[in-house]
């Protein structure tokens, strides 16, 4: 609850409560009633009469399933407000909360078609609530309405809400669909994610979707707390039509292990990824400019960070309290920095700047240890290393991906393509190629990768049929196939105006080990 301070106006009520269950260790409820309206209650509710119409502050009936009532003593309720409880005599001594809020009884509410608004965190802390249904006169849900409401699955907001404020439905861990109205001219929603009604802002992820999730093209914008506290969410894709990000976007997101962020985004705001606390691996592009107060704060996964040459300001604490934090990456000139950038980061944390780069200096810069990088690109590593970051990283594959981030460090598979589904029997992590009923290959002329030739798998089935599947190369020459059914298979590549050496092969399935089958092709002579 938050801290208030009361205005007196001309008329103030305090309520004796006793010690209702309801009411806790509070012995009396202050509520500020203006001049021209009263305070009464009844069996259920603590209310408030205004020009002829109801809102109520306080519910202290039994729980369950509830419904609101349209109207009470003849007077339609049009809000579900909040009050204020007050511990002395000193307005410092009091907090507001909302009407409904910390009931974990609640199991089910019904809003009548009279109420427009749902007042500030008027259901919050209501853990036990399955279901609510609001109905078309609500235009209005205030800050934190639903926050932590860890029982809600899903929600269907109907045409009339056009204010939906921040934080609505944080911390709802089981919210997985938020479903939209077409007919709402304010907002839309698409896989259970809202956007506003053209679809180019993200304005809320709900808390209980899982897994990776890749923002749509053409939007441009995540709203403030779009994410926020999404603790199932594990990878986020931005793509590059988003030009803004706004602060405490992802902020609390505590499985969040990789942002890649797109190459739109000109700057990254206050507080964006604080408290992301498994966040290992984020891409900062080179369209980003300035890193914002405390954007990474508290990021304790984070063992090292890139930060571009286009970045020209890091603000105040950026990436302060990132206690795995290594190494960062100065990959151009020095940036304005501000306060406390590095602190409380790893015991053995140091800058390394490329080579020419200026403004640095060594030993230390800023008060940090500084260094210039080990490497600028793959020439300065020896052989099966890459450059990553300013260091020379293992990639013995020469897939482009440092083997400790590599799904299959062993055989090339650029793509990280994994066809596993994580609940099936005998998933794994693994890359396609590395998955023991997989078969891959190359392709190659005169040892030259060939992009685009279609490698085509089939069996011919005992009745006559033929199972068929096909992949493409790609720009590395490689294809590859898992999953396939028992038998033997016969592999076929394609590509007009070549020949291949092995014309076909047969791989027989399942197998023990993992299988490769490589092609060379040769130009078919002009006639």
């Amino acid at each position: 609850m938050k801290k208030s301070t009361i205005i007196q106006l001309a008329m103030c009520v305090c309520v004796l409560i006793g010690t209702n269950a309801w009411a806790g260790e509070l012995d009396t409820v202050s509520i500020d009633v203006p001049s021209a309206s009263y305070m009464t209650s009844n069996t259920d509710y603590i209310y408030r009469v205004s020009d002829g119409e109801v809102e109520l502050l306080l519910y202290k009936g039994s729980g369950g399933d509830v419904v609101i009532p349209d109207t009470i003593d003849g007077f339609p309720v049009v809000g579900i407000d909040y009050y204020f409880v007050c511990r002395g005599v000193g307005d410092e001594d009091c907090d507001f909360s909302g009407a409904f809020q910390a009931r974990p009884d609640l199991t089910s509410v019904t809003i009548p078609d009279s109420v427009t608004v749902i007042g500030l965190e008027a259901f919050e802390g209501c853990t036990g609530l399955t279901s609510v249904t609001i109905p078309d006169s609500v235009t209005h849900i205030e800050n934190q309405a639903f926050k932590g409401c860890t029982g809600l699955t899903s929600l269907f907001l109907s045409k009339g809400v056009i204010s939906l404020e921040y934080q609505a439905f944080a911390l709802c861990s089981s919210l997985t669909d938020i479903v939209i109205d077409v007919d709402n001219p304010v907002y839309s929603s698409h896989d259970g994610v809202v956007y506003n009604k053209g679809r180019t802002e993200l304005i809320l992820f709900p808390g209980g979707k899982s897994g990776s999730f890749t923002i749509p093209d053409g939007v441009t914008s995540i709203a403030r707390y779009g994410f926020t506290a999404c603790d199932k969410v594990t990878s986020v894709v931005i793509p590059d039509s988003v030009t803004n990000i706004d602060s405490f976007a992802f902020y609390g997101c505590k499985s969040l292990t990789s942002v890649t962020i797109g190459n739109g985004v000109p700057g990254i705001g206050s507080l964006v990824f604080a408290h992301c606390d498994a966040l290992a691996s984020v891409t900062i592009p080179d369209s980003v400019t300035s890193i914002g107060q405390e954007a990474f704060y508290g990021c304790s996964s984070l063992t090292s960070v890139a930060i571009p040459g286009s970045v020209t300001y890091i603000e105040r604490g950026a990436f302060k309290g990132c206690t795995g934090l290594t190494t960062a990456y100065f990959l151009g000139n020095t940036p304005t920095m501000g306060t406390d950038v590095f602190l409380d980061t790893a015991p053995d944390f140091e800058i390394c700047y490329t080579t020419g780069a200026t403004g640095f200096s060594t030993p230390n810069w800023e008060g940090y240890p500084a260094a210039p990088c080990a490497c600028s690109d793959d020439t300065d590593c020896a052989e099966g290393e890459m450059c990553a970051s300013g260091r020379c990283e293992i990639d013995i594959d020469f897939d482009g991906i440092i083997n400790a981030e590599d799904n299959c460090p062993e055989v090339a598979n650029p793509a990280q393509e994994n066809v596993d589904v994580a609940t099936e029997t005998g998933a794994d992590i693994l890359g396609d190629v590395c998955d023991a009923d997989t078969v891959y290959g190359y392709v190659d002329i005169s040892g030259a990768a060939i992009e685009n030739v279609n490698v085509t798998v089939y069996r011919p089935n005992c009745g006559g049929d033929i199972e068929l599947d096909s992949d493409t190369t790609d720009s590395e020459g490689y294809y590859s196939f898992s999953n396939l059914g028992v038998g033997y298979r016969t592999i076929v590549p394609e590509l007009e105006s070549y020949t291949f050496v092995p014309e076909t092969d047969y791989p027989k399935m399942p197998q023990a080990e993992i299988q490769s089958f490589d092609f060379t092709a040769t130009v078919i002579p002009a006639p």
